[in-house]
């Protein structure tokens, strides 16, 4: 905010000054009327200054959102982006996100561009602050565009890099300078602002032509001069309208001057009210002119405005956004875009009904309707299938084969079926048992949600892979359905599952690690670092889901092949399975495992040497009550990847995993606390 800074903490003028030095030295031309016309003197016409409104405010009003793009499709608001911030909410400090982006478009609608210095912190722009068009000047080096600022009361411009400008512009004929849409129509608005003078005068006037008084004799300049200054103060201006006037020794009045309605006056008027409402493309009923306006069209009029007239600007400002605050490692992935759907409502049964025929005739699917509405896909590709009329199959064609019931996705099993689930039954007393109780009230609130994005991982997954059977395997070629879970498992599954996890992850394990500090009266929490844990815990949970799905599914497979069963009736009946339970499974796993790992997380970061395992009550689970006491070093497993648990009577729980922290099998409900 350097030139910002500078013009507030040390220019001498005033406010007015600066504006007074401003329109004195912005110039113009005056047009063939003789008004002398710049982009700040047409707002005195009242219709440029109302087609000039009606198209800032209405983009301002605009919500402006920064996205994100989903590995899977789609999209979600980015909120934790920088420019969030900036662009839905305050471009700074001192403006809104509407009020920066109205004097923006004006000043664009007026100059033809318009200019906002960025501030730039070491993460990225920080605010934006407008600067005024007149003041720039554009010239062209060998290392780019320089953007000279000259400040009011400083000869010497200062020079801005293109990299510290959001410029806005207009047409253009070299792509730099937009056209000033005053100054390409200035005969026009010119036009305008003399019939709006004419107009004040005649009604100053009294609402007459002008007119002269005949003497019959001859009149000294003097007397002429007398004559003239005592009629105006007795008969001139509104307050002295229908004045009897005495006219004394042979003195007569003749009018002269073409009368209002001689001359087209008011046709004059309506006429320059459609040239300025064509030149910034504006409906003339926006402008209150509904002479042509009927029930029958001013919808269609509405709607042409988004589309021919706002939609251009949008796309423009959407453009320039993604090209100078985003760097381009980001442009893949982040993106600004505005909220029209309101606006675009126009004839709501007209568009349902190409809808509706574009959906039964098998070209348009749901998806295809939902991105045109300005909505993201289904969940879990529902809606990717395209609808086809029986009656309209190829002649001797045989009908669509129908595929077999859909299902979802794996979590873990337990380790040993026969392990009874630990419950809490009774909680111990003490400080530290009163913090895991409210630990575990947490995690039963978050449990629908963590449930929520379970379903929805499992539904995507089942229908990925169900897909990818059915035109594999009911061709017998397992390699290639092998080779392709491979691929999916690797590549595609793991990004759209943590952008499904992270939210909720992130949230819950915000709380956890805030409650577990709090606990040993640490403070010093940093969210770099619990940022950082979430994301890998989040790739470790997700890695490990695509792992255990993955082999699940090449086991289902061999052993139909070892079999000889049908493999899609084999890898369709696991995916049944999944989707029955696989949502309560893992969403429950989950809650307990990122707990205990984000309560870990909270205490290293505290200081805390050594752990210690409570049961939580799991008289009923023989693994856990063995684990009640037992410590282990903040860094060390309570059981290592190769022990077995001895449950008696034959029962033994191998984890196949180094335990660090809860839960020690599905269903186990313990804790882990400081020593």
């Amino acid at each position: 905010m350097a030139i910002l800074s500078w013009l507030i903490g040390k220019r001498a003028m005033t406010i007015d000054q600066l504006d007074a030095l401003m329109d004195r030295s912005v110039g113009g031309q005056p047009s063939v009327t003789g008004m002398w016309v710049t982009p700040d003197s047409s707002l005195s016409t009242v219709a440029v200054f109302a087609s000039v409104r009606i198209l800032a405010e209405t983009i301002a009003m605009l919500p402006l959102v920064t996205y994100r793009r989903l590995a899977g499709g789609g999209k979600e608001r980015a909120l934790d982006h920088r420019l969030y911030r900036i662009l839905h909410d305050a471009a700074n400090p001192e403006m809104t996100s509407y009020e920066f982006r109205t004097c923006m478009v004006g000043q664009c609608c007026t100059w033809g561009n318009s200019y906002a210095e960025i501030e730039m912190s070491d993460n990225g722009p920080l605010a934006l602050w407008p600067l005024r068009s007149d003041r720039m000047k554009v010239t062209r080096t060998p290392a780019g565009l320089l953007y000279n600022y000259t400040l009011p009361n400083r000869a010497t411009p200062i020079p801005l890099p293109a990299a510290r400008v959001l410029h806005l512009r207009g047409l253009s004929s070299d792509g730099i300078m937009g056209y000033s849409p005053i100054a390409m129509a200035r005969e026009a608005v010119g036009l305008a602002m003399a019939t709006e003078q004419y107009a004040s005068r005649f009604f100053g006037n009294d609402a007459r032509p002008g007119g002269v008084l005949q003497h019959p004799t001859k009149l000294t300049p003097a007397a002429a001069e007398r004559l003239k200054q005592s009629w105006e103060e007795a008969h001139r201006g509104l307050s002295n309208s229908s004045r009897v006037a005495v006219l004394e020794e042979g003195v007569t009045w003749q009018s002269v001057g073409l009368p209002p309605e001689d001359s087209q006056f008011i046709q004059s008027r309506r006429f320059q009210v459609e040239e300025i409402a064509r030149l910034f493309r504006i409906p003339p009923h926006l402008l209150a002119d509904l002479e042509r306006a009927t029930f029958s069209n001013i919808e269609q009029m509405s709607l042409e405005f988004v589309m021919y007239t706002l939609m251009p600007w949008l796309v423009s400002i959407e453009q320039r956004i993604l090209q100078s605050l985003f760097p381009p490692d980001e442009r893949e992935t982040y993106f600004a875009e505005h909220l029209v759907t309101g606006l675009l409502r126009g004839d709501t049964a007209s568009r349902y009904q190409a809808y509706q025929t574009g959906r039964l005739n098998g070209w348009l699917n749901a998806d295809d309707i939902r991105e045109m509405e300005n909505m993201n896909p289904l969940p879990d590709g529902e809606g990717q299938d395209y609808w086809m009329p029986a009656n309209m199959l190829v002649a001797g064609s045989p009908p669509p084969p129908v595929a077999p019931p859909a299902a979802a996705a794996p979590e873990e099993p337990p380790p040993s079926e026969t392990a009874p689930a630990a419950r809490n039954v009774a909680l111990p007393e003490g400080e530290t048992r009163s913090s895991d109780a409210s630990r575990r009230q947490l995690s039963a609130s978050y449990l629908p949600i963590f449930a929520d994005f379970a379903t929805r991982i499992i539904r995507r997954e089942r229908s990925d892979v169900l897909r990818a059977a059915e035109k594999h395997l009911l061709r017998r070629d397992a390699k290639a359905f092998t080779d392709w879970l491979d691929t999916y498992y690797k590549d595609t599954a793991p990004a759209y599952m943590e952008s499904m996890m992270r939210p909720a992850m992130s949230s819950y394990g915000f709380l956890i690690s805030a409650s577990a500090a709090s606990q040993i009266g640490f403070k010093g929490l940093k969210k770099p670092d619990l940022e950082r844990f979430t994301t890998d815990y989040v790739r470790s949970a997700v890695g490990g889901h695509a792992l255990s799905s993955r082999n699940q599914l090449a086991q289902v497979l061999q052993q139909s092949i070892d079999d000889e069963t049908d493999s899609l009736d084999a890898v369709s009946g696991r995916l049944d399975e999944w989707a029955d339970k696989g949502p309560d499974k893992m969403s429950r796993m989950q809650t307990v495992q990122a707990r205990g790992a984000f309560c870990a997380f909270a205490w290293r970061s505290g200081g805390v040497k050594r752990l210690v395992w409570h049961t939580s009550g799991g008289k009923n689970c023989p693994f856990c009550t063995q684990m009640d006491g037992k410590t282990a070093g903040i860094d060390e497993s309570f059981v290592g990847e190769g022990d077995t648990l001895s449950g008696g009577d034959g029962q033994e729980l191998k984890p196949g995993r180094n335990i660090s922290h809860e839960p020690l099998h599905a269903g186990c409900d313990c804790d882990v606390g400081p020593e």
